[in-house]
């Protein structure tokens, strides 16, 4: 028993003394850090342990660079930056990128009261670099390329405002100061933007809690009214008011440039139970761009209160996504909520011409492709199959990626995917067959002039006579199989013209679809007029030698029970 016990003993002992040794060996020591060339002092300072780690102030740092987080009740934290989303714990050996679960090098922990991150993920898959000079200790963290290939200083980046129910979008020089405030660059200028909140009763009128809150600004005794606003953005009502105040006379005086005016503005709203104030403040020669740039960030407001898990789900194929500098300034992640449409808005490399996405709900698929321009893209997608999920596919087909690209880490299958996603349609009408798709090119400009003299107190069967009769008048049958030959040659297909058709009628903003007969392997054209599918048959009056009127409208032209309308 005794010999147990000794034995036991000495178990412990080892175990006591392999535990200090390793505290020992993985004490961190403090490092100097610089963020794009300039020195940071951090309340508390930044570590790194003796196999190279380095661990970073959490809070300092996301505040520094930018990257937007949030705490959950339960003390889990999710990282955004670049559309790559990070999920940890602190003290958990594993965390979670864009779904799937890594191992981390050195697990979040706090360090008295202060939660220390390991920067190792942030450095291999968002855009930040760092480099390490061993003579001075210091950390040198830069965004590599990526903010410098930017092609615009108009795009903007969106941020959550942490504990509040909304997203906001601000200019992407615009640097965060605190986790509700805002500031343009001062080496650019003077302009603050805050951002308050407070609970309220949702059934209250807005219009006196919105004069609750004015009772506590305060305005300068120089500042005067220059214009005092109500706008209704997304059901939202915003109640706006502009001060000016004189400018400094020295400055005008003495300098050549533009006054610059004291600008303040307020402006109030409310989603949900809280009522938000937006305060910009500015000392700035153009008022008029200020208000400019106010007025996007209020139209950039993002109610999160109907979204579900928001920022839990988001699958990017990274390797591509960033080999091709890609950015999205619209927001995006699963369960989004929308009503028929998608805004997608973004840049990429110059070199892609084209997006392409498809949208799947149960056994049905549709395809759209977004066109880039000089490397920016902005578009609605028609999100097509009525009320409930809908599953996007975001990808580039004519991306060409590099043997050093491809042997990247690649979230599930390699090749031209950017992004999955699923997304929560809250219209009970399909939006199919009012819109354009990859093979209806109901926006080409050839077919928006086809239309644009059709006289609006026409019914739609109406317009869709003239159509037919001014289509048959223009194209002939050809060897041009897609829509957009079709439309450069004046000739195709009957598919062709029949896409040409379709297009012509939802850009008259006439439903339209393609039906194929199962019999003949023909397709045909019915357009909704009036409760009911009108069924017509263009190519076929254009390819027929009776030019029957009646191809235009015929109840025989084939066995409804025998067709297929399909899915583009």
């Amino acid at each position: 028993m005794v010999k147990w016990k000794k034995m036991f003993l000495l178990l412990l002992l080892v175990c006591f003394l392999s535990t200090g040794q390793t505290f020992a060996q993985t004490e961190p020591t403090p490092v100097n850090i610089q963020i794009n060339a300039e020195p940071q002092l951090f309340s508390d300072p930044m570590l790194r342990d003796e196999r190279g780690h380095f661990l970073a102030p959490m809070a300092e740092f996301f505040q520094k660079t930018g990257i937007q987080y949030d705490l959950s009740d339960d003390g889990e934290v999710i990282a955004f930056r670049d559309n790559i989303f990070i999920k940890f714990r602190p003290h958990h050996t594993t965390y979670a990128l864009n779904g799937k679960e890594l191992t981390w090098d050195v697990p979040a922990r706090y360090h008295g009261s202060t939660l220390y991150v390991s920067l190792s993920p942030f450095i291999r898959y968002t855009d930040l670099r760092a480099t390490f000079d061993e003579e001075t200790q210091t950390l040198h963290v830069t965004s590599g390329l990526f903010f410098e290939q930017r092609r615009s200083r108009g795009l903007l980046k969106r941020l959550d405002i942490p504990g509040s129910q909304i997203s906001v979008s601000i200019p992407y020089f615009w640097e965060r100061t605190e986790p509700t405030s805002f500031r343009l660059n001062p080496k650019v200028g003077h302009l603050t933007f805050d951002v308050a909140f407070e609970q309220v009763d949702p059934a209250a009128s807005l219009r006196e809690q919105m004069e609750k809150a004015r009772e506590n600004t305060s305005i300068p005794p120089d500042y005067s009214m220059i214009e005092n606003r109500e706008q209704l953005i997304d059901n939202n009502t915003f109640y706006t008011r502009r001060y000016r105040g004189a400018p400094d006379p020295t400055q005008i005086l003495l300098e050549e440039t533009p006054a610059h005016f004291p600008y303040l503005s307020f402006s109030y709203f409310r989603i949900g139970d809280q009522l938000y104030t937006f305060t910009f403040r500015s000392d700035l020669s153009d008022i008029d761009s200020q208000v400019e740039v106010e007025q996007q960030i209020l139209e950039s407001v993002y109610s999160k209160i109907f979204s579900v898990d928001t920022l839990s789900e988001h699958y990017v194929e990274y390797a591509l996504f960033r080999s091709l500098n890609m950015f999205l300034e619209s927001p995006l992640y699963s369960n989004m909520t929308l009503n028929n449409q998608l805004r997608l808005k973004g840049a990429i490399d110059p070199d892609i011409e084209s997006l392409e996405v498809t949208l799947l709900r149960q056994e049905r698929s549709f395809q759209y492709t977004i066109p880039v321009r000089e490397g920016f893209f902005n578009e609605l997608v028609p999100v097509p199959f009525g009320l409930g999920f809908h599953r996007l596919i975001l990808s580039a087909p004519t991306a060409k990626t590099s043997d050093e690209t491809s042997e990247k880490l690649h979230f599930g299958e390699a090749g031209t995917l950017l992004l999955k996603c699923s997304l929560i349609n809250l219209s009970e009408t399909e939006a199919l067959y009012v819109s354009p798709s990859k093979e209806v090119l109901s926006r080409d400009p050839r077919v928006l002039a086809a239309v644009a003299g059709l006289d609006k107190n026409n019914l739609d069967y109406q317009n869709a006579h003239i159509l037919f009769k001014k289509l048959i008048d223009v194209y002939s049958i050809g060897e041009a199989e897609s829509m957009r030959e079709a439309l450069q040659e004046k000739s195709g297909t009957p598919y062709a013209l029949s896409l040409i058709y379709t297009a012509q009628l939802r850009a008259a903003g006439i439903a339209s679809r393609i039906v194929r007969d199962e019999d003949s392997n023909r397709h045909f054209v019915e357009f909704y007029s009036n409760g009911e599918w009108i069924p017509t048959n263009p190519a076929g009056y254009i390819s027929g030698s009776s030019k029957d009127e009646r191809l235009f409208f015929n109840s025989n032209l084939y066995d409804p029970k025998k067709t297929k309308a399909l899915d583009i």
